[in-house]
């Protein structure tokens, strides 16, 4: 596991330490194929976290509501802000085209691995097993915050 920066550090210093920016990857994702991806909307603005707008100047402060206008559908889905039904292995939206093209259709059997996943929980809820069944495989195998999506 990574933290990952949603919009790079070493594109934007000054939100290096934006709790905001920060999102959990896995290490393959997050340095082989996401790597230094900016939105080509604000490739050349200099962003800063808010707590430094009296000390450097700045294009604009980060702000998630800010990004995702500034960026519109060139972007890539942030969890922690967007509300999509995007389900690792269809894209509903053109951020998740763009998320999926970047890293499920590079990485199919996470995406694989996923859909069944998605199948077993939906198994589960259809016969009416509860969420304590759930509980007991993320117990076995992981995947807690999938399970837990996809259950909800």
């Amino acid at each position: 596991m990574d933290i990952d920066y949603y919009l790079p550090s070493s594109k934007y210093p000054y939100l290096a330490y934006c709790f905001d920016n920060y999102l959990p990857s896995c290490k393959k994702c997050n340095q082989t194929i996401k790597k230094d991806f900016i939105p080509k909307t604000i490739k050349d603005k200099v962003i800063i976290e808010p707590i430094l707008s009296n000390v450097y100047i700045s294009d604009f402060l980060y702000d998630k509501n800010l990004i995702s206008n500034e960026c519109k559908d060139h972007r890539l889905i942030d969890p922690s802000f967007d509300n999509t039904e995007f389900y690792f292995y269809e894209n509903k939206t053109p951020i998740g085209k763009i998320t999926a093209d970047m890293f499920f259709n590079k990485r199919k059997e996470v995406a694989e691995n996923y859909q069944e996943i998605s199948f077993f929980i939906k198994e589960l809820v259809v016969a009416n097993l509860g969420k304590n069944m759930i509980l007991h495989f993320i117990k076995l195998y992981g995947y807690e915050y999938v399970c837990l999506k996809f259950y909800d």
